[in-house]
């Protein structure tokens, strides 16, 4: 028998139904990350070229449609050309220095709003708000 894969709009909204019906209505969301977490890396900021030590040029080439057709190959593949180790620290350093109001996958604004709406700015210390918004 033939199955269709479902798409990441029909996974979020099957399993949000499955929620609802078990007592989370009006208390819960689902985020479906599709295709992966690393398309949140593929902003036009100035810090993610310096951290992976391209251009601006090539970054902007990289991110013309808004993010790259495979973006965790392509975050593989220059690593792998400037010889930097996929680790933890690297992803630290973006995390710190690039700001997550970029990207423009709907799964992540999906996630970034609805942290947003639980908890909200004026619950959050003005020092940690500049951390996570990179305010200055």
């Amino acid at each position: 028998m033939w199955c269709r894969k479902k798409t990441a709009e029909e996974l979020r909204q099957e399993v949000k139904e499955r929620l609802e019906r078990n007592g989370w209505k009006d208390r819960c969301e689902v985020v479906v990350i599709d295709p992966e977490l690393d398309v949140w890396v593929w902003t036009r900021s100035p810090h993610v070229a310096d951290v992976l030590k391209i251009s601006q040029t090539e970054l902007d080439h990289l991110t013309a449609s808004g993010k790259p057709d495979h973006p965790k190959e392509v975050l593989e593949e220059i690593l792998r050309k400037k010889r930097i180790p996929r680790s933890s620290a690297l992803y630290e350093e973006l995390a710190t220095r690039v700001s997550l109001r970029g990207c423009t996958d709907p799964a992540f604004r999906l996630l970034c709003e609805t942290l947003q709406r639980w908890f909200p700015a004026e619950n959050i210390s003005k020092d940690l708000r500049r951390s996570i918004c990179h305010e200055h």
